[in-house]
């Protein structure tokens, strides 16, 4: 059971390190070569929709007959940095953007990020100046509390994997699922390649199916500390 938990979270987290790659600034060639040899049809095998994303991008890869790497560049700096645009909505990668009023940067979303990235002694990549609730930062996030938690599975402290448990789910429920379907609208409908199409597939898709690995993953846990558990209810 624990071998198992430690598994699920190991995939979990090369998940999320590869989505926050895609996310994080345009690709380099070397990036696009290393995705030439991803087995995308094992990778997403289990869902439609992330089997969807990933045969775009597979498809894309192979078949591209131009300067890939500046092609995808574009898509990046026109869909994703809203680049030469004042008035169209693109898809724009932060969580204020699509759940604030305003529509705009550095609001209360922001904020409960920030907020919870200081509790756990976490920040943004040295450098930037890029506000917290942009996707990449928060994919890092779930990678950092999901190494804790493998990490308490190791030591075999129930009450730190439980913590690390919840702070995933809680992040997830209140600044992944809530916004990924409408940002994912907007970036289906912006995107101009079949490779970012099929990110924005991959992106829908993992966050959704999170929702029922992180359910299985508590059960397990349950299971797998069963006394622990009693107490904390009894407490």
């Amino acid at each position: 059971m624990k071998a198992e938990l430690y598994e699920v979270s190991k995939a979990r987290i090369a998940f999320y390190e590869f989505l926050s790659g895609l996310y994080y600034r345009e690709l380099t060639q070397e990036q696009i070569d290393h995705l030439r040899h991803v087995a995308f049809a094992e990778l997403c095998a289990g869902d439609e929709t992330l089997a969807q994303g990933g045969g775009l991008i597979s498809h894309y890869l192979h078949t591209s007959l131009g300067d890939t790497r500046l092609e995808l560049a574009a898509d990046y700096a026109y869909s994703i940095l809203a680049v030469g645009t004042y008035d169209a909505r693109r898809a724009v990668p932060y969580e204020s953007v699509f759940t604030s009023e305003e529509g705009s940067l550095m609001q209360d979303a922001r904020d409960d990020v920030y907020r919870r990235f200081c509790e756990e002694h976490l920040g943004v990549r040295k450098g930037l100046d890029i506000p917290e609730d942009h996707l990449s930062f928060m994919f890092d996030y779930m990678v950092a509390l999901g190494k804790r938690f493998m990490e308490a599975l190791d030591e075999d402290d129930s009450a730190q994997a439980e913590k690390y448990l919840e702070l995933q789910t809680s992040f997830h429920e209140n600044h992944l699922i809530n916004w990924i379907d409408a940002y994912c609208d907007v970036f289906d409908n912006t995107a101009q390649t079949e490779f970012y199409r099929g990110v924005s597939l991959l992106t829908r898709g993992w966050i959704h199916y999170e929702s029922e690995t992180l359910k299985d993953m508590a059960s397990l846990l349950e299971e797998l500390y069963p006394e622990e558990q009693a107490d904390t209810t009894r407490g």
